[in-house]
């Protein structure tokens, strides 16, 4: 599936993986607003329960929400303790959303102009 940058399939295929982006990123917007600005209880509350908890497991994500409701109060050493990966992780996090805010507000302000 190497294909020439002009071919229709090639720019098909980034417009979807574009698209794809585009929905994670909500996603992972919405995952941010909720864990800044809800209470803790009501950020759990939305949290679904992962279904490996439910049957005693834990899996390497476990923790992570509890962790991002720490990190968002800037309890850095208990969302370690929480959960290892969710600092990494809320980075990442932010620095997806930074870019897709950016892009966001190129593409209406070329819309609008």
């Amino acid at each position: 599936m190497f294909w020439n940058k002009n071919h229709e399939q090639y720019q098909d295929f980034i417009k979807a993986l574009q698209i794809i982006w585009y929905i994670i990123s909500l996603i992972i917007l919405a995952v941010l607003v909720v864990t800044i600005s809800q209470s803790s209880q009501t950020a759990l509350n939305l949290a679904p329960t992962c279904s490996l908890k439910a049957q005693g497991l834990e899996c390497f994500l476990c923790g992570t929400t509890r962790a991002f409701i720490k990190i968002s109060h800037f309890e850095f050493s208990q969302a370690y303790t929480l959960n290892k990966i969710s600092i990494p992780l809320y980075i990442a996090f932010l620095i997806n959303t930074i870019i897709f805010l950016q892009k966001l507000i190129i593409t209406i302000y070329k819309y609008l102009k």
